[in-house]
């Protein structure tokens, strides 16, 4: 109703006013319209607005909770698909969930979901709208350490074998990429020596899975497909590792090279192995049409050394009226033979004497 004004009447006495009946009158109808108007604290209560929100336990459906309340829901994950609440991805969690909607119930409606209960979920966030009678999904609201956001990437203190999603919270991430700074107390498997690092998820799914370890310089990856067991880790290679010391194992080299003696000596990490070296001249002076046997030790040794192979070039030092080299082998791991044989000119001695070896080192 229209507010009533009480008729004073004429100063001073109030002639011609309101009686005091009347103004009365006037009165209880106005208080009466503002108390049939009232919002009474069990309005409130029910709304969640006062004291303590409506507890709805664990069959509550958040999507008949009206706009302008507070509601709380309590139970298992797995009631969540059947009541609406988000969903964490694992059934058997204890979940309590605060939840306030806004806007209109019936139409555009906005909710947003507040994890209380489980100590691994606790403060996770999610908002999901109403758009004509349909709600939509529940979308995360991402925080510092989700999917790897955060000051250089947040630490991940867990087992890196059970890290299958970039999503640290459920574990069920749809895919995506993350980072996570390894620490001193996270565990599961490493390459062999490490434990540590920056570790990187990349995924399509939980059963569809990569991780990439950064160490260093170094770079390891392995893989889980199908929701398989995960693949050994494997190096990867670039241009600054790749000729690091071949030892053999996850850590070693793709190919080195060093000198040992005269010796130059390249080794590749499938086990091959060539070197190049030259042996001191040969200063016995062999007669016409005659040979001599030289050996020559390595200072390295040839793992088959029955299946390895030398060329061997030298010079005449007077006549090249020669056979050559007649014969040449592994007499020993670390050891060639070789036959020079003169020709039929000149007595004459042999030098520079230059040796190329192909075997393998394992």
């Amino acid at each position: 109703m229209a507010r009533q004004e009480i008729d004073l009447g004429t100063r001073p006495t109030g002639v011609g006013g309101d009686t005091p009946r009347s103004a009365m009158v006037k009165i209880n109808a106005m208080t009466a319209e503002l108390y049939d108007g009232r919002i009474t604290n069990t309005t409130l209560l029910n709304a969640g607005l006062a004291n303590d929100s409506q507890q709805k336990g664990s069959t509550g459906n958040a999507n008949n909770q009206p706009a302008g309340t507070n509601w709380s829901y309590n139970g298992i994950d797995s009631n969540a698909a059947a009541n609406n609440w988000p969903v964490l991805g694992v059934p058997s969690a204890d979940v309590w969930w605060n939840i306030t909607t806004t806007g209109l119930a019936g139409n555009r409606a906005t909710q947003v979901a507040v994890q209380v209960y489980n100590g691994a979920f606790v403060g996770v966030m999610y908002v999901r709208t109403k758009q004509d009678a349909t709600w939509f999904q529940w979308k995360k609201v991402i925080e510092s350490g989700d999917y790897g956001f955060g000051p250089g990437g947040p630490p991940y203190n867990g087992n890196i074998d059970n890290l299958r999603s970039p999503d640290l919270i459920s574990g069920q991430g749809p895919g995506g990429s993350a980072f996570y700074r390894l620490t001193g107390a996270t565990t599961g498997t490493f390459p062999s020596g490490l434990n540590g690092g920056l570790l990187q998820i990349v995924a399509w799914d939980i059963n569809t899975v990569a991780q990439l370890l950064y160490f260093g310089d170094h770079q390891y990856t392995r893989n889980s497909l199908g929701g398989t067991a995960w693949n050994d880790w494997v190096r990867v290679f670039s241009n600054r590792n790749a000729t690091a010391t071949v030892v053999g194992g996850i850590n070693s080299g793709l190919m080195d090279t060093v000198m040992m003696g005269n010796w130059r000596v390249m080794k590749y990490l499938n086990g091959m192995l060539v070197a190049m070296g030259s042996d001191l001249p040969n200063t016995a002076v062999i007669g016409v049409n005659q040979g001599a046997f030289t050996d020559v030790q390595l200072p390295f040794s040839i793992a088959d050394y029955g299946r390895a192979s030398a060329n061997i070039s030298f010079q005449a030092t007077q006549s090249w009226d020669i056979y050559g080299i007649s014969t040449q082998y592994f007499s020993a791991p670390d050891k060639i033979t070789y036959l020079i044989r003169n020709g039929g000119a000149v007595a004459q001695s042999f030098g520079a004497v230059r040796i190329t070896v192909i075997g393998t080192w394992r």
